[in-house]
């Protein structure tokens, strides 16, 4: 009889539980811009699982916010893609802002940075304002009580304190690749060649505790 019973439950588990089962802290791998700063490439690369299975990396065409290509897996096929688009390892740029997931005191929302400075001061001062942005779908329902305020999209707008503001992404409707995200965090900012690159850290549930993975928001600088 306890049996059946654990083979019911197990039954009623897979029928209704969520795809995502285990959970896993990614860490992030800037690879690098090229050389004219068009392109960059970054890796997910997972703390827990297999790192050779699960890690993969992501091609972005930098001033237009877009995936060039697939997501890669195949170390042979990420070789291949970075020679293609003369991308260069360790080219990453200046490092304007750095809020690994331990820094606790910043807002994870909101941050403020400059990419010149001289003996009297600064200029070229920017804010970052991260905006989350309340949705739902039929595939997230089940993670609405997990979630808390909601499943999230966001909005991303870069100020010039001293010229003017962009908006550098805005959702109109959640991506299947961030599946059902319900918190972000602005971890890393780097400059290039009048361009900019924001790492975010997305936040996914799971039975284990959240998923948490890298997606990135690109431009140019205003």
């Amino acid at each position: 009889m306890k049996v059946k019973i654990l083979m019911l439950m197990i039954f009623v588990c897979f029928m209704v539980c969520p795809p995502t089962w285990g959970s896993d802290v990614y860490k992030l791998n800037f690879i690098g811009f090229s050389e004219n700063g068009e392109f960059l490439a970054f890796e997910n690369e997972p703390h827990l699982m297999d790192s050779e299975a699960g890690k993969h990396a992501i091609f972005i065409d930098v001033l237009n916010n877009k995936y060039v290509g697939p997501v890669l897996y195949r170390q042979s096929d990420i070789d291949k893609k970075i020679k293609e688009l003369e991308i260069k390892k360790g080219n990453t740029g200046k490092q304007v802002i750095h809020h690994p997931p331990s820094d606790m005191g910043v807002n994870p929302h909101n941050v403020k940075f400059t990419t010149f400075q001289y003996q009297l001061g600064t200029k070229d001062k920017y804010e970052l304002e991260l905006k989350l942005i309340q949705t739902l779908s039929k595939e997230c329902e089940i993670y609405k009580a997990y979630a808390g305020p909601g499943i999230n999209m966001i909005e991303l707008k870069l100020i010039n304190q001293e010229k003017d503001e962009i908006i550098l992404q805005k959702d109109n409707s959640l991506p299947k690749t961030r599946d059902c995200a319900f918190k972000y965090r602005i971890e890393d900012v780097y400059t290039y060649r009048g361009k900019i690159a924001v790492f975010i850290q997305v936040f996914t549930p799971s039975i284990e505790g959240p998923t948490r993975k890298y997606m990135i928001v690109t431009g140019k600088l205003n």
